[in-house]
């Protein structure tokens, strides 16, 4: 977007029409550090920048070669693969809105499918989050089951941290998903559409997930094998 003229003529165009800001996935390069970042910018009404922000988690040997950096020759041997960054930085965009500033969690593609991640972002950025955008490229799945799925996964960020998710994807399935994990207005897949949905912006409420993540979950599993270890010898001894 920074380097592509006609990119930004498009874009403005688009925005002159409907009058609203907007939010694009597109490929940051760093000319500085000489790396290049999946990265998502929101842009005001008149195509500049307010602010953008770096795919940090990013899939593997589709994004990045593992060990790309220690063995440079990887690198050379998977050309399909891309060579992304790691975004080093968690960044809320400030939408404006009919009630004021909301602020907005962005997450780009299978980061919305990561519970530590999203709970860590929410943990970063003190928990200010009013929403989460996720946008996706799901085309490279063609017309298959891959979309709900990644939807469906996605979802379960909403219900964890109490905050609503708008899914745009350029291939379908987009969605608006509740704070509770309600799915509405899904568009079908390889459908050209433009869909608006309303965003209620509410006081968010501390989930237990909020506060201990995962543990209840590690805990269920040791007592668990822990009981069916009891329960082994238990029975060793019977015989």
């Amino acid at each position: 977007f920074e380097r592509n003229q006609p990119l930004k003529t498009a874009i403005l165009d688009l925005q002159k029409s409907t009058l609203t800001p907007i939010i694009i996935n597109d490929i940051y390069a760093d000319l500085k550090a000489r790396k290049d970042y999946s990265n998502m910018w929101h842009l005001d009404l008149m195509g500049v920048p307010l602010n953008n922000y770096q795919k940090n988690f990013l899939l593997p040997f589709g994004e990045f070669m593992p060990l790309g950096d220690t063995f440079p020759s990887l690198k050379s041997l998977f050309p399909a693969v891309s060579d992304f960054a790691h975004g080093e930085k968690f960044t809320l965009f400030n939408i404006s809105s009919k009630v004021g500033i909301v602020k907005a969690m962005p997450l780009i593609c299978y980061e919305v499918i990561l519970p530590d991640y999203a709970r860590a972002f929410d943990a970063a950025t003190a928990r200010e989050a009013q929403f989460i955008i996720n946008i996706t490229n799901d085309a490279w799945f063609g017309d298959s089951v891959e979309s709900l799925q990644h939807m469906t996964l996605g979802a379960m960020r909403a219900i964890e941290l109490r905050v609503p998710i708008l899914r745009s994807t350029n291939s379908g399935i987009s969605a608006f998903v509740s704070s509770t994990g309600e799915i509405f207005g899904k568009t079908k897949l390889f459908e050209r559409v433009n869909q608006i949905y309303k965003v209620p912006v509410m006081e968010r409420a501390r989930t237990v997930f909020s506060f201990v993540g995962n543990w209840p979950q590690y805990l269920f599993i040791a007592f668990a094998v822990f009981y069916l270890w009891i329960a082994y010898q238990k029975s060793r001894r019977v015989q």
